[in-house]
C-alpha cells in the first residue's frame, strides 16, 4: 500500500478573494517566483515594471494592465 504524503497550502495559494490592494513595491514575494489559485490583476501607475509569467518576460510601464491566470507561475520585480 501507497503512503501519500498530505499537502499543506500556504493561506495565500488558497484564498480566492482580494487580498491586497496598493503598491507591490515592497511585497515579501518580489523577485521569488510563486504560484496562486486565483487571478491576479497588477497594474503600473508609474515608472516600470518586470514580470515573468510561465517564463515569459513582461515589461510593464505606466498604464499597463497583467493578468496573471490561476496557477501560472510568476515573478514580479
Amino acid at each position: 500500500m501507497e503512503s501519500k504524503q498530505e499537502k499543506v497550502y500556504r493561506f495565500d495559494e488558497l484564498c480566492p478573494y482580494v487580498r491586497e490592494v496598493g503598491r507591490q513595491k515592497g511585497d515579501s514575494w518580489k523577485n521569488r517566483k510563486r504560484t496562486i489559485y486565483d487571478h491576479q490583476f497588477m497594474f503600473c501607475f508609474k515608472g516600470k515594471a518586470h514580470i515573468f509569467i510561465e517564463d515569459r518576460y513582461h515589461l510593464l510601464s505606466q498604464g499597463s494592465l497583467v493578468l496573471v491566470p490561476p496557477n501560472a507561475a510568476h515573478t514580479f520585480y
